[in-house]
């Protein structure tokens, strides 16, 4: 019968099979997923013995210069927004208190108004009463049949 034979990792990745012979068999782990980078693939940069290493350079420094004029023309274009949103804010709490002046004007006027409509409306029911107390002792006169008078009699 054949022996079982019993797996041991180590500190290699690698697979030491016990066999209780004096040979041992090392395995190598199979690894699964993505590749191990290549020295190659790891290099950064620009490649070693370049011939145009002065046009890189030189392309390195526009790209930069484009971008500084371009971080420089953001920040104009962001102060400008952030001066014109104040100057939007200031107008537009100008023209809020505006609006608040003006119903409060409204307001008033409302109520002087209501006050004066008031105030005609006692007048003229003042005046009815007046006119129709007047009328009604101008018929009672008229009506009423005057007395006579008696002639006093003068003291001899």
């Amino acid at each position: 019968m054949p022996e079982e034979k019993q797996t041991v990792p180590t500190t290699n990745n690698t697979i030491v099979d016990d066999i209780p012979s004096t040979d041992t068999v090392i395995k190598k782990v199979v690894r699964r997923g993505r590749p191990p980078l290549n020295k190659k693939a790891r290099r950064r940069g620009r490649p070693k013995g370049s011939k145009n290493k002065n046009k890189v350079a030189m392309s390195d420094n526009k790209d930069k210069e484009i971008k500084r004029k371009l971080r420089n023309k953001i920040n104009e274009m962001q102060s400008v927004i952030r001066s014109n949103k104040a100057q939007f804010r200031d107008t537009l709490r100008k023209e809020r208190e505006v609006v608040k002046e003006t119903q409060k004007e409204l307001k008033d006027a409302l109520k002087r108004d209501k006050a004066l409509i008031k105030l005609f409306e006692l007048k003229e029911e003042a005046l009815s009463s007046y006119g129709e107390r007047w009328t009604k002792m101008q018929i009672e006169k008229i009506q009423t049949p005057p007395k006579r008078r008696r002639r006093r009699r003068k003291a001899a």
